[in-house]
């Protein structure tokens, strides 16, 4: 029998949210160049402590592809619930 925390994960996975200007998906490694585009620059990142590094580049991109927790919440507060 699957977990609910289990169930949670795959459904928050396959979720992608598309409008005509955005899409909403999960992080892969193909984003990590525009991520250290943006997660690197000082001007954007001004407000965030300053630009990241590398190392914290990947800590941080490591902290969201692993920032799921057993309840079901993610990175930024949002929640999943599954129900029967």
């Amino acid at each position: 029998m699957i977990r609910p925390e289990e169930k949670i994960r795959e459904l928050c996975r396959a979720v992608i949210l598309e409008t005509d200007r955005l899409v909403l998906q999960p992080l892969t490694l193909d984003d990590r160049p525009a991520l250290c585009a943006i997660l690197q620059d000082d001007r954007t990142m001004i407000h965030y402590g300053g630009a990241f590094d590398e190392a914290m580049t990947d800590a941080w991109l490591k902290r969201r592809w692993t920032g799921m927790k057993p309840s079901g919440s993610v990175s930024g507060g949002s929640s999943a619930k599954v129900t029967a």
